[in-house]
């Protein structure tokens, strides 16, 4: 089980970009997972093998290609078969994959079927009397009509929706090594990441020197097209996410926050805010909008 990327996608070598990262990584988790194949039962594992059956697989836009390995991978090489239900801006064509997924010549056709489409898509394969087990990463509120979905069947679930990641410093922190790690855990693919470092809390007494080091550090970022290796943060996925971005943005001004950004169209900093007062803090987001929570004027 191993997949190739095109050649144009390794134009690029930095290590925020996704194209690179995702094409290299793909391949290398589908030879991982192709390795346990004929492992499987031995003193290695914990218990006697036992395949699912038929997985129904959803995967979101943000990492099209390195998801579907995650999903196709393991599940192939434990016998399940797998049906794939990508992002309704990712069509299979986009993934590099027709309708039928199989391996060839080794797998017979139909083992890994992509099922392209919209909610409705999904809804309908999460519902399917014939599958197994679904397995989704995605949004907190997909995931709980789904977990609803799946109540009282005998289909197994599991679900991946991410959560709030927060970068703190205290006052002993070496503040250029902090300012890169916050860098690096809210732009990685233009901070479209489930765990992205989107929360940020600061002891108040080196609150300034902080901020100020972040928004130097902000300023030298350059954006640009994704393929090209000078990149630091490419485009967004959608006209729709950028809206969105804007949108939290604006929610945080008019919670009290004080927004900056760099010379660019994508708003980067929003500080000011406390989780006990601040939905924008609170909310689970996976977009290039940093948050720093050193003090409040309205707690």
């Amino acid at each position: 089980m191993s997949w190739r990327c095109s050649s144009r996608s390794t134009t690029a070598s930095r290590s925020r970009n996704r194209a690179t990262w995702t094409c290299r990584r793909r391949p290398r988790t589908s030879l991982h997972y192709a390795g346990w194949a004929d492992k499987l039962g031995t003193p290695a594992s914990d218990r006697p093998p036992r395949p699912v059956g038929v997985a129904g697989q959803i995967i979101p836009w943000n990492f099209p290609l390195l998801m579907a390995a995650w999903k196709i991978a393991p599940a192939l090489a434990t016998g399940n078969t797998v049906v794939l239900k990508p992002a309704e801006d990712h069509s299979p064509h986009r993934l590099g994959v027709g309708r039928d997924q199989s391996p060839r010549p080794t797998c017979p056709g139909g083992v890994s079927t992509c099922l392209p489409g919209g909610p409705e898509i999904g809804a309908a394969l999460v519902a399917h009397p014939g599958l197994d087990k679904i397995a989704f990463t995605g949004s907190t509120e997909v995931g709980k009509i789904i977990q609803r979905t799946l109540a009282g069947s005998v289909e197994a679930g599991v679900a991946g929706t991410g959560g709030k990641a927060a970068n703190i410093v205290f006052d002993d922190a070496p503040l250029d090594q902090a300012v890169e790690g916050i860098v690096n855990g809210i732009f990685f693919n233009q901070g479209q990441v489930c765990c992205a470092g989107s929360r940020l809390l600061v002891q108040e007494s080196i609150a300034d020197e902080l901020i100020a080091a972040l928004q130097q550090r902000l300023g030298t970022l350059r954006l640009g097209d994704p393929l090209d290796k000078n990149t630091d943060i490419g485009a967004i996925n959608s006209a729709a996410q950028l809206a969105r971005i804007r949108e939290l943005t604006e929610a945080g001004v008019a919670e009290g926050a004080v927004a900056w950004s760099p010379p660019c169209v994508l708003p980067s900093a929003v500080t000011g805010l406390l989780p006990r007062c601040s939905p924008t803090c609170r909310r689970r987001i996976a977009l290039p909008a940093r948050r720093s929570s050193a003090r409040c004027s309205r707690c």
